[in-house]
């Protein structure tokens, strides 16, 4: 002990059981559950939020020493971010978008089941080889796309947790989840603008409807309607009246020398 010159060291009892073993070699932080993936030796510890610092460590330092303990590969995480964990797992993938991966062989996979990330780690390459038409390179094709798609919505729906774990109503996973990808609604929000484009043109069409009509319809004085001068109808004189000076000089005269003709035989 003297020749640590006053270092404080940790005295981790080895036991078998890994769950055991991760849990003594983080402490003194307080580790709500473990999950084990044995296959790449991974673990991740889930930790309640106040808890989160100290397994961490200073810039990382405890993790990555409990890590070599261990000879497994620990990731913390907060209550908060591993709630939304199962969230994304269970997000369904199309399978289409996977490199190398046609129609067919997406049909094929979808037939069997294989519908979100969940189902993918869970059938493993094993399972993938077992589909008609798939091989051990195209197996090995998709499980590297679902497991780069994971990591990063993965990595975003916990940072965003961890800041909602923060607020007074915190969001669901769900929420989380839904805020990170387009849906339906965003769809139709983007369809909005063509809508209101296509009102004006709806509104000249009644405009001109109006028009029309007005066109066809007579006015109070049995004009007919429209922007242009109405027609002058040409009004009778009532008998009795005398000719205005205007219609005097419409009215053809008769000739002078069929009066005198006249009055020389009423004198005959």
């Amino acid at each position: 002990m003297d020749e640590l010159n006053g270092e404080k060291i940790d005295i981790v009892r080895w036991n078998e059981s890994v769950e055991v073993l991760i849990m003594a070699s983080l402490k003194p932080a307080e580790i709500s559950s473990i999950d084990l993936d044995p296959e790449n030796r991974r673990a991740r510890v889930i930790v309640p939020e106040d808890q989160l610092s100290l397994a961490i460590g200073k810039r990382g330092q405890n993790v990555r020493l409990a890590g070599k303990l261990c000879d497994w590969e620990l990731d913390i995480v907060s209550e908060a971010e591993a709630a939304v964990l199962p969230t994304v797992e269970g997000l369904q993938v199309d399978l289409s978008e996977v490199p190398g991966i046609g129609e067919h062989t997406a049909k094929a996979l979808m037939a069997a089941g294989l519908l979100t990330l969940r189902d993918i780690f869970d059938a493993g390459e094993k399972g993938l080889t077992a589909i008609e038409g798939i091989g051990p390179a195209k197996a090995n094709e998709v499980l590297t796309y679902a497991s780069e798609l994971y990591e990063q919505l993965a990595s975003e729906a916990m940072a965003r947790a961890r800041a909602g774990a923060k607020q007074e109503s915190p969001p669901t996973p769900r929420e989380i989840l839904e805020s990170m990808l387009p849906d339906s609604t965003g769809e139709a929000d983007e369809q909005e603008p063509e809508a209101d484009e296509q009102e004006p043109d709806a509104a000249s069409a009644e405009t001109d409807l109006d028009e029309a009509e007005t066109g066809d319809e007579p006015g109070e004085d049995g004009s007919a309607g429209g922007d242009g001068p109405a027609d002058e109808v040409e009004e009778e004189p009532t008998p009795g009246e005398e000719p205005t000076e205007d219609e005097t000089e419409d009215t053809p005269r008769q000739p002078e020398t069929e009066e005198t003709s006249d009055d020389e035989e009423s004198t005959a």
